[in-house]
């Protein structure tokens, strides 16, 4: 049996709609919000996870010092003008 252009095209279509309703499927199983646990939120939530705590710390030292050095560097340009 010779197939056409339409006919290839056709069942490309239906397969990629097959597909796409199978991995939708799959995504909403493994994405249902009622059975995931992130655990506490808030703050008692940073504390509870050590790797979130030590990346919010870095983060925050990180930009602390960054603000800080702009602060030095435009109090050096404004003493040497």
């Amino acid at each position: 049996m010779i197939m056409d252009n339409n006919d290839i095209a056709e069942k490309s279509a239906n397969q990629h709609i097959e597909q796409a309703s199978s991995d939708e499927k799959v995504l909403s199983d493994v994405l249902d919000t009622e059975t995931l646990a992130y655990g506490p939120s808030g703050l008692r939530g940073i504390i509870a996870s050590p790797y979130v705590l030590g990346a919010a710390t870095l983060a925050s030292l990180g930009g602390f010092s960054f603000g800080y050095g702009a602060y030095l560097k435009l109090e050096q340009l404004e003493v040497s003008d």
